[in-house]
């Protein structure tokens, strides 16, 4: 049996019969090719992030009721996006309305589930996972021009806020679309939230007959843990659901940052998208002054007396033989500064200062390297080795390419013939590369107060700079 989806577009028809999987493949691509200057992030999103499938027959050989789901493919690095084309088709859906729910599951990946809601999601998951709906359906709705009121006509739960909480009464105070779009959204959490605690009602979707919800949160739940677990396996690796998040987190912001910055061709509503995410995250000042220079000193000051430093010599738990007496590492101390689009020359002055406090107290025994690192592979403008002037080196400015590539970085370290003590000043977004083996110890300095960081080797330690000291 043929399921036919079919649209009109500038005197033209389409039809695709997606039962069968040419007939899909041909009914994505072509939405893509024939959108892609009118939505041209989400489209390089999708080919560059996305795989998009469709959610079989179940095996009564009936069409499956979920209409959409989706969850991060930890092993491929893949956003997967589960959709039932067949019931996309049973409910002649137009192609504004099939755009509507592939890009309503990418936003779920790229925008939302991860941990912006964090104490909201601990409050109350359910009610947080509807606010994020609420706002994600209404921006949608603006960005294709779409009229929502006909998912509600034919039977779908989940795009208005009457359709998640069925309530014996309704909430006294109401927000606008236009209110909803220009609020964050942990104030149209507790603004919803605060009367829902006042009023009569539950989470029991209304599942009469012919009802069904637009996004089926369960299966991307259990599909999330199956694949979280076989990455562990693939891996052989222990690592919590709260590391892996972040790791699947900092993947997708780096494609995004990727994607800005090879085009210039944004809609302005795709704009509004950026903009929205930079108000409501907007990071805190920089870096807290005491809190760095403690960090830098602690962790890297030691007490060395002499460089026994060439790898040639014989290990032992972090020291080496020499003449049958084992010798500390000298101590030489490679600092790692970000200078991708979030560091200003501002921050920089304020981070070689702090970098100047540490060295002025400990040349005696530190040789000190700095390197600017972004996603370029780096130039001699980059690396400084066998600093003795901070004060000159602030001087010279840096260059960066805007993007952020942490592979360069650990690439230049891999160069060196001695063993390291490396700090890495950065805000975290960059995806992870293996540190090289001649780094004894590492440090991630993580300047951003609102990031959550994870890595997959465990040699490295983590330390976040906070607002308050």
């Amino acid at each position: 049996m043929k399921n036919i989806i079919k649209f009109d577009f500038r005197s033209q028809t389409f039809e695709f019969d997606v039962s069968t999987r040419n007939g899909r493949e041909e009914l994505i691509q072509k939405l893509l090719l024939i959108f892609r200057k009118n939505y041209v992030f989400f489209v390089n999103m999708l080919l560059n992030l996305a795989n998009i499938e469709e959610i079989p027959l179940t095996k009564k050989g009936e069409i499956d009721p979920a209409l959409a789901y989706t969850f991060y493919n930890h092993v491929d690095e893949r956003i997967q996006i589960r959709i039932n084309f067949r019931k996309m088709a049973e409910l002649n859906f137009s192609y504004k309305e099939t755009l509507f729910v592939i890009f309503h599951e990418l936003l779920h990946n790229y925008f939302f589930h991860f941990t912006r809601m964090k104490e909201e999601n601990e409050l109350h998951p359910k009610f947080a996972n509807i606010v994020q709906d609420l706002y994600i359906n209404e921006y949608l709705k603006d960005l294709l021009e779409i009229d929502l009121n006909r998912f509600q006509e034919i039977g779908l739960n989940g795009v208005f806020l009457n359709t998640f909480l069925p309530l014996v009464k309704p909430f006294p105070k109401q927000l606008s679309p236009e209110e909803i779009m220009s609020t964050t959204e942990k104030q149209l959490f507790y603004f919803y939230y605060n009367q829902f605690q006042q009023s009569e009602g539950d989470f029991s979707y209304d599942n009469s007959k012919g009802k069904q919800d637009i996004d089926d949160h369960s299966r991307s739940i259990e599909a999330m843990k199956k694949s979280s677990e076989s990455y562990k396996k693939e891996k052989g690796i222990d690592i919590s659901k709260d590391d892996l998040e972040t790791l699947m987190e900092n993947r997708i912001n780096v494609k995004e940052q990727e994607i800005k910055n090879s085009s210039n061709e944004f809609t302005e509503k795709e704009n509004s998208l950026f903009e929205r995410k930079i108000k409501i995250f907007k990071k805190k000042p920089f870096l807290n002054t005491l809190k760095i220079k403690r960090v830098i000193s602690s962790k890297l000051s030691k007490d060395v007396l002499k460089n026994y430093s060439r790898p040639s010599r014989k290990r032992n738990n972090g020291n080496v033989i020499y003449k049958g007496k084992t010798k500390q590492f000298g101590n030489k101390v490679v600092i790692g500064i970000d200078v991708s689009g979030s560091m200003s020359d501002e921050d920089l002055q304020q981070v070689l200062s702090l970098v100047n406090t540490f060295y002025e107290s400990h040349k005696q025994y530190t040789v000190l390297d700095i390197i600017y690192w972004s996603s370029h592979k780096l130039k001699k403008n980059c690396i400084f080795k066998d600093v003795k002037d901070i004060k000159a080196l602030a001087q010279k400015g840096f260059y960066s390419s805007g993007g952020t590539n942490l592979e360069t970085f650990h690439n230049a370290l891999a160069e060196y013939k001695e063993y390291l003590s490396v700090v890495n000043i950065t805000d975290g977004y960059f995806e992870n590369h293996p540190i090289p083996a001649n780094v004894v110890d590492y440090h991630f300095v993580i300047n951003n107060s609102d990031k959550r960081f994870a890595f997959e080797d465990k040699r490295a330690k983590v330390v976040f700079v906070k607002d308050e000291v």
